[in-house]
C-alpha cells in the first residue's frame, strides 16, 4: 500500500495505491514491513494542513515545434528559442522536464547495428531473448547484471544502477533504420549541464 497527498481546490485529497509483489525475498519483506510500520504511524499523526509554503497546483506548457535534435546540438540553447517562440519565457525556478533521448542524440549516444559485433554472450541471450544478437550486445554493453532475460522481456540493471528494459536502448524517434538511443552515459551531468 502506497498513500500519497495531493492538495487543489483548497482541499486535501488523500490517494491510496496496492501494489502486488510476487517472489518476495527477506529483504524486499523487511522493506515492506518497514513501510507498513511507517504508513500506520502517519495515519496516526494529523492529516497534513493546507498553507505556508505547500504548492497548490502547477501549470504544464508543452513546447511545440521543438526539432528532431542531432548529435553535438546545444540543447539548452534550443529549449530556450523554443520557449521564446511560444511565447514562455524562462525564469529562475521554473522546471523543464525533457525527455532523455534528446540528450542521448545530442551527446551522440545513438549506435548503428550494423556496427556492433554481437559477444558470444549476446548471441547466447539472443536464442533465449528472440531479439537481434547485434541489439542484445548493445544492451550487454550498458549492463551492470542481467535480471531476467526471457521472450517477454530482457530486464537488467545498467550501468547507473537503474533498473530497466533493454538498458533503455530505444528504437523510437531515431532516425535511420537499426539505429538505436542509448541512455545518457551520465543523466545527471547531463541535466547539470543543461542549465
Amino acid at each position: 500500500l502506497i498513500s500519497t497527498y495531493s492538495s487543489g481546490q483548497n482541499e486535501l485529497k488523500h490517494y491510496e495505491f496496492r501494489i502486488k509483489f510476487r517472489n518476495l525475498d527477506s529483504n524486499t519483506f523487511a522493506f515492506l514491513f518497514a513501510i507498513d510500520k511507517r504508513f500506520n504511524e502517519v495515519k496516526e499523526q494529523t492529516r497534513p494542513q493546507l498553507g505556508g509554503n505547500c504548492m497548490k497546483s502547477f501549470t504544464a506548457y508543452p513546447l511545440e515545434g521543438f526539432p528532431l535534435v542531432k548529435p553535438g546540438d546545444d540543447v539548452a540553447s534550443i529549449i530556450v528559442g523554443v520557449s521564446e517562440k511560444n511565447g514562455l519565457k524562462l525564469r529562475d525556478g521554473d522546471v523543464i522536464v525533457v525527455a532523455q533521448k534528446i540528450f542521448s542524440k545530442a551527446e551522440k549516444r545513438v549506435f548503428r547495428l550494423r556496427d556492433v559485433v554481437p559477444s558470444k554472450r549476446a548471441e547466447k541471450l539472443s536464442k533465449i531473448t528472440g531479439k537481434d544478437s547485434r541489439f542484445v550486445e548493445l544492451v550487454l554493453r550498458e549492463t551492470k547484471k542481467v535480471l531476467k532475460a526471457s521472450r517477454e522481456i530482457l530486464l537488467v540493471e545498467d550501468k547507473r544502477g537503474l533498473i530497466c528494459i533493454n538498458a533503455g536502448i530505444d528504437k523510437s524517434n531515431v532516425a535511420g533504420r537499426g539505429n538505436y538511443a542509448l541512455l545518457p552515459e551520465n543523466p545527471d551531468e547531463s541535466a547539470q549541464q543543461c542549465r
